[in-house]
Order: C-alpha cells, then sequence, then structure tokens
C-alpha cells in the first residue's frame, strides 16, 4: 500500500475511534448532526426514523416471505396429485409419498430464492425481471426435484400425470403468490417501512441531487440516509489527502451509526486516485461500496466485472449477443422466416399481382441500407409509389404523399410492403427484430446529430422493433425524433432476450401502436 494511502487511512481510522477529539479548523464534526439528518431522511414522500426502516434483504423479509413462497408450492403441490387421482379415479398411493415430495420441492426452491434479489426486483419497479426469476427459479428447483426423483427411484410410485399437473398448479400458485406480494410491498404504507435499500451518496452535490432526482422519477423505492458532498476540485494537491482521510473518517463514523447496506461514490474516472482512498477507507464498514463515474454513466446499463489474464477490469460494455444468443436469435428468425413464406406464399403472389395492375413499375422496391456493423445490404419491399422519370434525390414520405399509388396506400397502411423482407430475413441479413434499417442519407445524417446512433448496427436490423411498437414510425423531422427511435433501439440492444423478441412480434401484430403512425 502507498505511503499517501496509509497516512490517509491512519487519518481516518483516528478521526472514527475517537471523533469527539477532532477539529478540521473548518467545522466540528458531530455524529448528533447526522443522526438528526438521518431521522429526518425520506423515502415515498413521509418522514421517518432509518432505525425504524428494513430493507427487504433483512434476513426476517426475505425468511418470511420464502417461507410464504414455499408454503404456497407444497399448497399447489398437495392440490395437484388430490385433483389428479379423485378426477381420473386412480387409487391413491401411499399419501406420505407424496406430501414428502411436496415439502421437498418446497424447500429446493426455498433454497433456490434465498438471496432476496427477487423480491429487490420487486421493490425497484422492476416487476418484470422479478416474475422472469422466479419463474426461472421455479423450473430450476423442479428439474432438481424431478432428478432426486428419479435416483432414489420415487418415480416408481409417482404418477406421471400427476407429475405434469404439479408442475402447472405450483407454477400457478407461485405466480399468485408472487402477484399478492407484489401488491402488498407496492402498498404505500408498506413502502414507508420497507425499502429495497439504505444508500449512502458521495461525490458533488450536483451528481448527488441527479441520482436522487433519477431515482424518485423511476419509482426506486431507495432510502438515501446520508449524503456528503465533496469538492475535491477545490483542494490542492498536497491538501487532498490530509482533507479526504479526514472526509473519510467522517463518513465512517457516521456510517457506523447510519448502518447502510450500499455506499455510492459518484466520481468521474480521472479521480482514479481519491476513488482508490475512498475505497480502501470505507471497506471497513459491513456494506457494499459502489462506484459511479458520471463521465461513463451513459455506458453503465449492464456492467460487470471480467477477469482477463489474471487481472480485474470492470465491463462496461458488454458484446451485444452471446454465442448462445446468436443461435436462439438465428433458430427464431429461420424457421419463422421459412414458416411465414410458405403459408403466405398465395397472398404475397396476390399483392405482387395488384401492384402490376395498379401501376407501371417493378413489383419490388430494392434499396440499399446498412446492417449490421454497418455492412451494406439490398432490402426489399413491395413498392408502394409510383416509379419516378427524375432523379430528385432522397425525400422522406410523408402523410399524404401524392407519389403513393392506391394500392400502396392500403400496403404500407397494414404493413404488408415489409413482407418481402422475410426474405431478407431468411438470407441472415436482417433479422425478425431489430433496429430498423433508415436510408444511408439518414445514417449519414443523424451519425454527426446524434452521438449514439452509430450503435444501432451493433446487432442486425429488424422488420419490427422495440421503437416501432412504442408508435415511434414515419417521417422524422427533428433530431428529437430520432432520438426517441435511437433510444429504444439502444434499450432493446441492452436489453435483450429470446422472451423480449416474442413479445414484440405479438405487439407488432395485435398492439394498435404499432399502426398509428403507419403511411
Amino acid at each position: 500500500m502507498s505511503k499517501p494511502l496509509n497516512e490517509a487511512l491512519a487519518r481516518s481510522k483516528d478521526i472514527a475511534a475517537a471523533p469527539e477529539n477532532y477539529h478540521s479548523g473548518e467545522e466540528v464534526f458531530s455524529l448528533s448532526r447526522f443522526a438528526s439528518d438521518a431521522s429526518a431522511a425520506t423515502s415515498g414522500g413521509r418522514t421517518k426514523s432509518i432505525f425504524k426502516v428494513l430493507t427487504i434483504t433483512d434476513p426476517a423479509i426475505v425468511g418470511a416471505m420464502t417461507v410464504f413462497d414455499a408454503a404456497m408450492i407444497a399448497g399447489g403441490s398437495t392440490l395437484a396429485w388430490y385433483v389428479y387421482h379423485n378426477v381420473s379415479g386412480i387409487p391413491l398411493p401411499e399419501w406420505q409419498i407424496y406430501v414428502m415430495a411436496s415439502l421437498l420441492l418446497a424447500a429446493i426452491f426455498l433454497l433456490r430464492s434465498l438471496d432476496g434479489s427477487t423480491y429487490t426486483n420487486l421493490l425497484n419497479g422492476n416487476a418484470q425481471q422479478a416474475v422472469f426469476k422466479t419463474g426461472a427459479n421455479f423450473t430450476q428447483a423442479f428439474m432438481l426435484f424431478i432428478t432426486f426423483l428419479v435416483m432414489t427411484r420415487w418415480d416408481l410410485t409417482y404418477s406421471r400425470g400427476s407429475l405434469v399437473l404439479q408442475f402447472l398448479f405450483c407454477w400457478i400458485s407461485i405466480m399468485m403468490a408472487r402477484s399478492f406480494e407484489l401488491r402488498l410491498l407496492q402498498n404505500p404504507t408498506i413502502r414507508n417501512y420497507v425499502v429495497a435499500s439504505k444508500v449512502v451518496l458521495i461525490g458533488s452535490a450536483q451528481d448527488i441531487e441527479k441520482v436522487q432526482e433519477r431515482w424518485r422519477t423511476e419509482g426506486a423505492n431507495v432510502l438515501v440516509v446520508g449524503s456528503f458532498p465533496l469538492t475535491i476540485n477545490q483542494w490542492s494537491q498536497n491538501e487532498m489527502r490530509a482533507k479526504l482521510g479526514s472526509f473519510i473518517g467522517r463518513i465512517v463514523q457516521a456510517g457506523r451509526a447510519l448502518r447502510p447496506d450500499r455506499v455510492v461514490i459518484l466520481l468521474p474516472c480521472h479521480h482514479g486516485e481519491e476513488i482508490n482512498l475512498l475505497v480502501n477507507g470505507l471497506a471497513v464498514l459491513p456494506c457494499s461500496i459502489l462506484v459511479s463515474t458520471s463521465t461513463l454513466s451513459e455506458f453503465q446499463s449492464r456492467p460487470g466485472a471480467v477477469a482477463i489474464g489474471g487481472m480485474n477490469m470492470l465491463r462496461l460494455v458488454r458484446k451485444p449477443l452471446t454465442t448462445r444468443d446468436r443461435i436462439l436469435k438465428r433458430a427464431l428468425d429461420f424457421s419463422v422466416s421459412g414458416i411465414l413464406l410458405l403459408f403466405l406464399s398465395p397472398v404475397l403472389i396476390f399483392v405482387a399481382l395488384a401492384i402490376r395492375i395498379d401501376s407501371r413499375g417493378p413489383v419490388l422496391f430494392v434499396q440499399k441500407r446498412r446492417g449490421f456493423n454497418r455492412r451494406q445490404f439490398s432490402i426489399l419491399k413491395f413498392r408502394t409509389m409510383q416509379v419516378s422519370t427524375t432523379h430528385e434525390g432522397f425525400r422522406q414520405t410523408e402523410r399524404g404523399d401524392s407519389r403513393i399509388t392506391r394500392i400502396g396506400n392500403f400496403l404500407r397502411r397494414w404493413n404488408v410492403d415489409e413482407l418481402p423482407q422475410l426474405m431478407n430475413v431468411l438470407r441472415g441479413e436482417m433479422s425478425l427484430v431489430g433496429p430498423r434499417p433508415h436510408a444511408i442519407e439518414h445514417d449519414a445524417m443523424y451519425d454527426n446529430d446524434i452521438a449514439t446512433y452509430a450503435r444501432r448496427h451493433n446487432i442486425k436490423p429488424g422488420i419490427t422493433g422495440l421503437a416501432q411498437i412504442h408508435g415511434c414510425r414515419g417521417a422524422t423531422h427533428t433530431v428529437a425524433q430520432m432520438e426517441d427511435r435511437v433510444r429504444f433501439d439502444l434499450e432493446y440492444i441492452q436489453n435483450w432476450s429470446f422472451l423480449l423478441d416474442i413479445k414484440i412480434l405479438l405487439m407488432t401484430i395485435f398492439s394498435p401502436k404499432a399502426f398509428a403512425n403507419a403511411f
């Protein structure tokens, strides 16, 4: 450990051990001041003492909720075999075996859920992720349960039909339990006394306010038990070590009383030495220490630690799709596009004939677009406009555009003009779901205006996408309109999952928003 670090840590330990003897020359530190401030901490708009507030990861709460979940599973399991044998008329074997099996399944699920992260997601407003994690935990628990049955040869006396019904009943039971817990945790009274996390914030006053405002906006039930403004830029290099050591000492003393479960350091990445001092000094507190470097915040949607050659590194931007993800996505694209082309071939032929009868020109409109990694490809569409005899350059389609043919109006209104792109999907140039490929002129226009625009090309473009099901369609007359689309596209890339693709495909067909601005 470096000498400056040792000096700063030694000073912070002295202050934390005997704060009553410390006077900085600028202020007298008093624990009672922090206790007073802490008692006025608010969450959900109500004033309360932090010492009366529990976090969702508190052992008592996690224990109670997992026992409730396990009881629901045991009840669903018991009900399943009771219904099966009464409805089917199959004689009931030794009931003790079913009871023990029900308790075993509940116990396995309980052990899979004890980390408490599922309940934290419920309080953080991420109910979808909580439900998904619950389903994954239960499926894994049921797989382990079946493995146990086979290995112990209980499967010889355990009815297969009862096993299937048990899975269905237990699934419904655990989802009912999760729905009840979600409603309970979102009750204003409960939210006032059970929070997702107790946090201490360290950073500039401006950054602290930004973080708190974002949490309020997103409905994150986080209780800020203390905030410590830090003005490093006003310190000289010689002052920094001494003052930072004193600052750490004050936080350590307050942390002993405030009992946060997370300390969040909000400093730009070029303050590496100061961050190192803070992390090492605050590591004496029994809590997690997180660093959010404000200059990199736009990249921090899914950060993580990565070890390369024995060195630990912080991953700020992940590869869009893993090998497994690409295989799943390609399998979905290939199978669905092939089936649709086969079954829709009569429709495609009929539309092609209608286009030829309606106006002169080719059936298909072919244009160069940029795809994955900005590679150019020829996108296919049914032609919906009159063939131009002049070269007027790039021009966006407008509502009521005189160039659109009679049949073209119908095709564009119901997205039928996009169906030939199933060939692009089959050839691997596009995907069913992804950022829509814009005209190359559009790419050139917005590359300079929107810093994150080029990231849309990190995955294959799609026939439909997250932006389209949210109504982001039609002409883009302002940079703000394109920024909305890019925001949805990047959200899709960062949060891709197989189920998200299925959801977007279904919403493209059934959601009114997907057709709202089609013309």
